[in-house]
Parts: C-alpha cells; sequence; structure tokens
C-alpha cells in the first residue's frame, strides 16, 4: 500500500475546529453540517461517533440528531469532510488523517513530536519518515547538496571548490542582500561566506583523500543521478567523459517538487504547517570539482 504524501494528525474535535476557522470553500451541506456538529465518523452506524459530542452538546442538540436520523435526513460523513480537504489542497489519494493516538507510530525527525491539529509531510528521500510541511525547502535543497557531496566523493573527487552564487526572487529579479543570502546559505546546509558587498568568497568547499574504488553511482543515489538534471550532468562528465576538472552547477528553488507546493497551498488555506514558510528565493551555486586521474593505483 502506498504511503500517505501528507498526514493530517487530527482527532475529531480538532478537525471539525480547523474546518470551521480554515478559508477551505466547503459545499453548502457540509458547511452547515460542520457548524451544527452534525459530523460522524468514516464507520459506524448513523448515530454520531465523536465522543467529545457527548461532553459539549446539550441534551436538545441530541434530541435534534435523533429526530434527524429518524427523518432519515442524511448525516455528512467525516470522509466527505476530509475529501473536500484533500480536494482543496489537491493532494486526493496520497492524503490521510489519522488520530494523535495512531500518529504515535509516525517517525519523525529527531526533536520533534506529533501535535493534535497539525499537517506532517512526507520526508523527500526518507520516504517512512515525516516532516513538518514549512520544513520541506530547506530538507530537500540540504538532501541534494548531501547527495551532490557524496557522489563528487564515490566519483573520485580531490576537491570542491565554491565558485559563486546566483540569487533570485519568485519574478527572477537578483537578489544581492546580504542577509538574505547568508540566510540563505545557512537553510539549505551550504557553508558559504560573503564580502561586506554580497560578493560570494571563493574558496575550498570539500577535499577528499585518494579513492578506493573506481568512480561508480551508490545504489541509494542512483534515483538522484536519474533524475536531478544536475547531478546527472556531472555523473556522465566523469563516467563517460572522464573529465579531470568539471564545473558543476546546483539549482535549488522553491518549486523543485510537488511538494513544495502543497506546503504553500496549506498556509493559503489557512491551516497550520507547523511553523513559517520562507520567503521564496531560487539559487543558483556553481563549484568546481577536481578529480583524480582515473589512472591512479588504488591499492
Amino acid at each position: 500500500m502506498q504511503k500517505a504524501q501528507l498526514i493530517l494528525v487530527a482527532d475529531d474535535e480538532k478537525l471539525v475546529e480547523l474546518a470551521k476557522s480554515s478559508k477551505i470553500k466547503f459545499d453548502p451541506e457540509i458547511m452547515k453540517a460542520i457548524s451544527e456538529g452534525l459530523v460522524r465518523g468514516l464507520l459506524g452506524s448513523f448515530f454520531p461517533k465523536i465522543s467529545f459530542f457527548r461532553e459539549i452538546m446539550d441534551g436538545a442538540f441530541n434530541q435534534r440528531v435523533e429526530e434527524s436520523i429518524k427523518n432519515d435526513e442524511q448525516l455528512i460523513l467525516k470522509s466527505d469532510l476530509l475529501k473536500q480537504i484533500a480536494s482543496e489542497l489537491n493532494v486526493n489519494s496520497a492524503f490521510s488523517c489519522i488520530s494523535p493516538e495512531e500518529a504515535k507510530e509516525l517517525k519523525l525527525r529527531i526533536g520533534d513530536v506529533v501535535e493534535n491539529g497539525y499537517f506532517y509531510l512526507q520526508h523527500p528521500i526518507l520516504t517512512d519518515v515525516y516532516i513538518r510541511p514549512y520544513e520541506y525547502e530547506a530538507v530537500l535543497a540540504k538532501e541534494k547538496e548531501a547527495a551532490f557531496k557524496r557522489l563528487a566523493s564515490t566519483l573520485g573527487a580531490k576537491t570542491i571548490t565554491l565558485k559563486n552564487a546566483k540569487f533570485f526572487d519568485k519574478k527572477g529579479n537578483i537578489i544581492s542582500k546580504l542577509d538574505t543570502m547568508s540566510t540563505m546559505a545557512i537553510n539549505i546546509g551550504i557553508d558559504a561566506s560573503f564580502d561586506e558587498k554580497g560578493i560570494l568568497l571563493e574558496e575550498t568547499y570539500a577535499e577528499y583523500g585518494i579513492p578506493r574504488n573506481k568512480p561508480y553511482v551508490p545504489l541509494e543515489l542512483q534515483e538522484w543521478a536519474r533524475i536531478d538534471t544536475d547531478l546527472r550532468s556531472m555523473v556522465q562528465d566523469r563516467i563517460e567523459g572522464h573529465l579531470l576538472k568539471s564545473k558543476v552547477s546546483l539549482h535549488l528553488e522553491d518549486e523543485i517538487s510537488r511538494n513544495a507546493n502543497i506546503a504553500a497551498k496549506i498556509a493559503e488555506k489557512g491551516l497550520d504547517i507547523g511553523g513559517k514558510i520562507a520567503k521564496t528565493v531560487k539559487s543558483t551555486w556553481f563549484f568546481e570539482v577536481e578529480y583524480y586521474p582515473l589512472e591512479i593505483d588504488l591499492n
């Protein structure tokens, strides 16, 4: 069974609360049911499954529910509510809602804890791990940078030199503000230094010892090398072109995947993503990779 791309952790009470406070445009019937509390669980009888009703609703309400059932009036299913949320977020079958108790089984990033009423997005690489939606961009960028350095190592790199970087806003305009550039570098895990004018200082980014194997792509990085243009070109240049020195550009941008749009969509609908999405900034990092000669004695 395919794992959910997006998970909402919410008990029934919290789900109704989120629906009421969100900017999602529910169908009129669903809105009426939400406002009146006429929401029942996914399974079970016609009687409302939501346990908190018993604690907060008075006798008059309960009597009204019973009358509705007797009159065969259709109560809105919890599944209808979730289906509408999924449709608005454009995630459909990749979305699921689980209770806080069920969420105890979720694998989260170290230090994070499950909270009622929050969304969790599937990690871009570790598919059994879930992260807060607002973290997605930075996590994905860090994973790409880590894949780049690991690939350089397995391809027989001697040194990686960071040559330059360019930053762009969502309209494609170049950003030269020092604070923005420094924050972006920190967020994606790139150790970069800039002078007071915002010009990146060229420096050795990584240095490797003599390789123990011929150039190869590790199994866990083969997907990166297949789908990412920057890394695919890097691999081809080295393995097929036998290059001793190569210029590699890493493009890191907010909309690199569909999941990035999901995080923004959640926030747009007035739902909590666990934090604040960083200002939209796209960046390109220019590296020079120098390799050991292929003829080097590996023994």
